[in-house]
């Protein structure tokens, strides 16, 4: 993934907890999809280790994808 996005894992992570990433049209935010059933939005970039974000609980299980809609202002997830 990179460095604009290493501070997307969190502590008890192995690395493979994340789904699906997709940053904004102004590259501005970031959107994660992990296996906890969360979406998680960054500011971008997330360089930091652990970074701040908000989290949402939209999904029972895994949430396997994400995108922002055509607007820019919203996002939808899947899973």
């Amino acid at each position: 993934l990179g460095f604009p996005v290493m501070g997307i894992n969190q502590e008890a992570s192995d690395g493979t907890d994340v789904n699906a990433l997709r940053r904004s049209g102004d590259e501005s935010l970031v959107l994660v999809a992990d296996d906890s059933g969360h979406v998680k939005i960054f500011n971008a970039p997330v360089a930091c280790r652990f970074a701040a974000h908000r989290a949402y609980l939209g999904h029972s299980s895994h949430c396997l994808g994400i995108g922002w809609l055509a607007d820019g202002k919203r996002a939808a997830s899947c899973g």
